[in-house]
């Protein structure tokens, strides 16, 4: 299937160390193209942005100012991830925006007045463009609804069937989610037409370990030692728990960051940022982390508190085991709880545990922040010249580069802290940029 995509795209794709197409991607492009309505359910990370992704992209018309594709996402990490899937395969003048709730609604509207043919939405900012008439949806011929089970968790079911009445009577349907629930069912049989279903297109492999404890928190820093510097989220059932463990793990040491749904839009991207590039390898997370973000190369997935049923122990399972690598999945549990537990997963194995004293290691590399981004026209070879000119750092040293609308976020080499350290602005491009570390 592969080497019959467009040669700029398979450039791209290239660029993303992408030589083969996963399993759902195989399935559902084909069909996509051929415009036919799809149910696909798969697992979490198996690769379903850029099975609708790439379709999307070629099937959109740069020649046309009206809106084409239209994606609906249930959270606004999610829609900025796709948006950046959807940059990383550009290669034509097809204009893609994203909208979501934390920006203003005449940002939105500026947005939108740049005639996008793909636009990536949340689906209350959406319903509220629309009832202010400031979009018009009316010529898109493609709708993909992803994560669409999570959507239907969050009671957007009626939000999703009135944003598909706005839409072309004709128009294609992409219903993607990682279970298929009568929720997703009932939806389907509403707003899609004889639909193709792709259903449990597993090409993943996760290994689910069970221990049962006594201390929990000192059976944590056994497997956080166990598995350091591998990226790993740790599930709480509240954000109270989050934040009490991630108190404790900062009193003794460990680098890691907070994930709920109260933290702010910007503290939410940061904490996302400093968790991917490695400079805080440890995310503390409620459910919210569980489905609506796409973070790639999860190591490991530490359930700390059991997952109250098996849905959510399947979504926080599936953030692991990516790009053909084996993820691992460990529930920590009480006896008491080991009942429960056989009925969230029949695939667990239960083993012992050996506590033993540890210490935390720290990650080899760091983050800074350039007050600049790509409303500045920053590109990631201005940012490393000016490092390497300018800090007299070696461009081995500069691990991840992160541009996005008003601010950058870099991974560094630990040992190169000192020279960042000594300095507060940084000259790209002529201009002088304010620069800090995290």
């Amino acid at each position: 299937m592969i080497d019959k995509l467009p040669n700029p795209l398979l450039l791209k794709l290239k660029k993303l160390d992408i030589d083969n197409l996963t399993k759902i991607q195989t399935e559902t492009i084909p069909h996509t193209l051929e415009g036919r309505d799809i149910v696909a359910s798969s697992p979490t990370s198996s690769g379903k942005t850029l099975a609708f992704a790439i379709p999307l992209y070629m099937m959109s018309l740069p020649s046309s100012k009206k809106i084409q594709k239209l994606i609906l996402s249930p959270t606004r990490e999610l829609a900025l991830q796709i948006h950046e899937q959807f940059r990383a395969i550009s290669y034509d003048d097809i204009q893609i925006i994203s909208l979501y709730g934390g920006i203003s609604i005449q940002e939105s509207k500026n947005k939108i007045q740049t005639n996008p043919q793909i636009v990536i939405s949340t689906t209350g900012r959406l319903i509220d463009l629309i009832n202010r008439d400031l979009i018009d949806l009316s010529l898109v011929d493609t709708l993909v609804l992803d994560e669409a089970d999570r959507m239907l968790d969050m009671g957007f079911y009626d939000d999703i069937v009135y944003i598909s009445s706005k839409l072309k009577k004709d128009k294609q349907t992409l219903l993607f989610s990682a279970t298929f629930s009568p929720k997703i069912e009932a939806l389907t049989n509403k707003i899609l037409q004889n639909p193709i279903k792709i259903l449990n297109s597993e090409d993943i492999e996760i290994e689910e370990i069970a221990f049962e404890v006594k201390d929990r928190y000192k059976a944590l820093q056994t497997l956080l030692s166990t598995y350091h510097n591998q990226l790993t989220i740790i599930f709480c059932n509240t954000k109270d728990r989050c934040i009490e463990l991630y108190e404790n793990l900062q009193n003794d040491g460990y680098e890691s960051v907070l994930f709920y749904g109260s933290l702010s839009q910007q503290e939410r991207l940061e904490a996302i940022t400093l968790f991917a590039n490695g400079s805080k390898p440890i995310m503390i997370a409620t459910n919210l982390a569980a489905r609506g973000i796409d973070i790639v190369e999860i190591d490991l997935v530490i359930h700390y508190d059991m997952a109250m049923e098996s849905e959510t122990y399947t979504h926080r399972t599936g953030r692991t085991s990516r790009n053909d690598k084996v993820g691992r999945a460990i529930s920590l549990y009480k006896p008491s709880q080991k009942d429960t537990l056989s009925l969230l997963s029949p695939d667990i194995r239960y083993q012992k545990l050996l506590d033993r004293a540890t210490k935390p290691i720290k990650p080899k590399r760091y983050s800074i922040i350039i007050k600049g981004g790509k409303r500045d026209k920053l590109r990631k070879g201005d940012i490393v010249g000016a490092i390497c000119n300018e800090l007299n750092i070696d461009s081995k040293d500069i691990l991840q580069i992160d541009i996005q609308s008003n601010i950058t976020y870099i991974a560094l080499s630990l040992h190169t802290k000192k020279i960042v350290s000594k300095i507060d602005k940084l000259k790209i491009k002529k201009r002088r940029f304010s620069i800090y570390i995290l």
